[in-house]
Order: structure tokens, then C-alpha cells, then sequence
């Protein structure tokens, strides 16, 4: 772990000697954060997720239909609006309109719907599946509506799919997982997680670094800081 930080810590380094003489340099590294983690990482698949790490590096990569805004309480992220109709034993959630994934597949409530029942289907086995144990059917009531059909009633169930594990990846994406018998890195979700974030994984050298750019076509392109 000590080494992994050592790296990081030259990386900085190197980057500021460069920007010293270097004018378009320094202009790129002022378009560029670099953060240092202690602890490498396993994967970025929503339905392994272990460590917090992993939820910090999924976090810019793909977001969940909530989340928790800087006063610490739930606003909208994928989804505008939620409420329940029948004293929280069912959530319906009002989804964003005009979103896309980073692989140009359209965010809609048939995505959401896909995400959900995948952490609830016990032969993937996840490891927050327990966190939607009392979710008794995921129901798409339109293109961009969709029901949390509880067991019982839930009124914190909000607070539950804020989380990384409930962040939404590209439909597409979890096929190409699911189908991925050769296991490439390229299409696997542990490795290239597909979601609708401000940022695109370029490359990841295990135990070294995660490599990101931004994506394009975000929905709120002016939260972009950095390239």
C-alpha cells in the first residue's frame, strides 16, 4: 500500500516539473485532478462493489436515481421526483429525460428496471442484494416512470438506492458482461463500467492509476471542471 501512495506522490511530481517549462503543459495539467488513493481496488461492477473506494471512482462514472446533495439531504440525480401513493409500501420515481449512456444507449425506465432486477437476481449473487430484500417487483409504468413494489411498507426505502450499488449502467453494457465468456476487460463491468456520468474510465493499470476523460454529452455539462 505504502508503494501504491510512493507512485502517486510521483506522478504529482513529475506532472509539476513538466508544467514548469511547458506552457501548453501547465495549461492541461490546470484542466486535470489528480487524487491519491492508500488501498488498490477490485472491481467497479455495481453488483460486487466491496470497498468504499470502489464507490468513489463508480461515483464519476455512473449515478443512481437519488443521491445525497451537500446539506445531506436526498435530491434528484437520474430520477426529478419521487413519492408514494400508498403510505411507502410502493416509491415511484419521475426519471430524467434526454439522458444517455456513455455508449449512446438512452436512459429510460426500462434501464432502471434491468439494473434492479440484476442485484435482486439471486444466480448474480450481488452483494448488496440483501439492501432490496423487501422489493417484491420493479415495475415500468412508462417510458419514464418507474414503481418499487415493496413487501411491506418502507418509508426510508429512498435513502436505500442512493448508494453505489444502485447506480444505473448501460442495458447494453450488462449484456456485453453477461456475454463476455473471454473475459475482456473492455466489456466487462468489473473493468469498464458503462453508466451516464461526467466522466468515462480511459484506462486503469491495476495498483497504479485510473485514467478518466469527460464525457461530452453529460446532461449537466457546466458541473465539468475538469477535462
Amino acid at each position: 500500500m505504502k508503494f501504491f501512495t510512493w507512485m502517486m506522490a510521483a506522478v504529482l511530481f513529475i506532472g509539476g516539473l513538466a508544467g514548469c517549462t511547458d506552457p501548453k503543459a501547465k495549461e492541461r495539467r490546470d484542466q486535470t485532478l489528480v487524487y491519491g488513493f492508500e488501498h488498490p481496488f477490485k472491481t467497479f461492477d455495481t453488483a460486487r462493489l466491496i470497498y468504499q473506494q470502489e464507490n468513489v471512482i463508480l461515483a464519476q462514472v455512473a449515478e443512481p436515481l437519488i443521491r445525497y446533495g451537500p446539506n445531506l439531504l436526498l435530491e434528484p440525480c437520474l430520477a426529478v421526483s419521487w413519492n408514494t401513493p400508498d403510505a411507502c409500501s410502493s416509491w415511484v420515481f419521475k426519471l430524467r429525460e434526454g439522458v444517455k449512456f456513455h455508449d449512446g444507449t438512452p436512459f429510460n425506465a426500462e434501464a432502471v428496471k434491468i439494473n434492479f432486477d440484476r442485484i435482486r437476481d439471486p444466480k448474480v449473487a450481488a452483494t448488496r442484494a440483501k439492501r432490496l430484500d423487501k422489493v417484491k417487483l420493479v415495475e415500468v409504468l412508462d417510458e419514464f416512470t418507474i414503481a418499487f413494489r415493496l413487501s411491506e411498507p418502507n418509508c426510508v426505502f429512498p435513502e436505500i438506492i442512493n448508494e453505489g450499488y444502485a447506480s444505473i449502467l448501460s442495458p447494453a453494457s450488462i449484456a456485453r458482461d453477461a456475454a463476455n465468456t473471454e473475459k475482456d476487460p473492455a466489456k466487462a463491468l468489473a473493468t469498464a463500467p458503462v453508466g451516464t456520468g461526467p466522466f468515462m474510465i480511459q484506462n486503469w493499470e491495476r495498483d497504479v492509476a485510473i485514467r478518466f476523460r469527460r464525457n461530452p454529452n453529460y446532461w449537466t455539462p457546466d458541473a465539468i471542471k475538469f477535462e
